[in-house]
């Protein structure tokens, strides 16, 4: 009874994301791979926890990181690819809190720092916006509407 005790107790120490529960006492922890597949060489991340480390560690491509620098530099990208995609949303909602509040399109695009003329046929259902011009107008319309 008491092998099964001490068999089971060895499989709970293995983090829920290693490939190898199995591997025995003081194995390396190893995730399943992540892809990205490119026109290159693939972008391939993976978590590695050595026996002797308290948490595991991101490694992408080779480059080892730690948990905070995975996830900040995934906010990071997050933000960049952001700014460069166009928010397919429909964001009809900010305008009506902007008519609401009597905020011109004007004061909407200068408080949201986009040129008016893209607010304007983001208006018209243009989708002209990237995701973060969008996050940006909301904010701004909400800053507004809750001032008034």
């Amino acid at each position: 009874m008491s092998e099964v005790l001490i068999s089971e107790l060895s499989q709970v120490t293995c983090p829920t994301w290693c490939t190898n529960p199995a591997g025995g006492e003081g194995h390396p922890h190893v995730s399943g791979d992540v892809h990205v597949e490119t026109l290159g060489q693939p972008l391939t991340a993976r978590l590695v926890q050595m026996a002797a480390d308290s948490a595991p560690r991101v490694l992408i491509n080779g480059q080892v990181a730690t948990l905070e620098q995975a996830a900040t530099f995934a906010r990071s990208v997050r933000r960049l690819t952001d700014e460069g995609v166009p928010a397919q949303v429909d964001v009809s909602f900010v305008f009506r809190l902007a008519d609401r509040s009597g905020t011109t399109l004007e004061e909407l695009a200068l408080a949201a720092g986009i040129d008016v003329e893209r607010v304007r046929q983001q208006k018209l259902g243009q989708f002209v916006l990237t995701v973060a011009e969008t996050d940006r107008l909301a904010m701004a319309v909400a800053r507004i509407a809750t001032s008034a």
